[in-house]
């Protein structure tokens, strides 16, 4: 049931408990919004944004950030294929160089992607590589 909660984007889960966004929510027609979901794994810093919207998006779980570095919900669900393909490769877990080899990133935008990974429960870091999550 979590895991259905979680790949939804209209729901959150605050405090352990479920609750639905509506399109009413101004915030969800904020163009950050769409601004973080088309950008994909290469994202703007957040530095230069208005830290009260991200914040907001932030707590509605819209957002992931690290080093002010933030992506979509949308986009880190969308990873899953990939991440399933790099256990494949390396089932006792995957480092920081093959992440970023396999995306085509860099390193800039990998570690927080890991980090943001790790937020969400698709991945956990043990050591130096990332093994699945308590959401995998």
């Amino acid at each position: 049931e979590q895991e259905l909660l979680m790949s939804r984007n209209d729901v959150i889960v605050d405090g352990g408990i479920a609750r639905r966004l509506t399109a009413a929510d101004p915030l969800l027609q904020h163009p950050y919004v769409e601004l973080f979901r088309t950008g994909g794994l290469q994202t703007p810093d957040t530095a230069n944004l208005d830290r009260n919207v991200i914040r907001q998006l932030i707590q509605k779980t819209v957002l992931y950030e690290h080093d002010n570095i933030a992506f979509h919900i949308d986009v880190l669900l969308a990873l899953r294929p990939q991440l399933g393909e790099l256990w494949n490769q390396s089932p006792e877990g995957f480092s920081m160089s093959q992440l970023r080899e396999s995306l085509g990133i860099t390193r800039k935008h990998a570690v927080p992607l890991a980090t943001c990974l790790d937020k969400v429960g698709l991945t956990k870091r043990v050591g130096n590589v990332r093994l699945p999550g308590h959401k995998w």
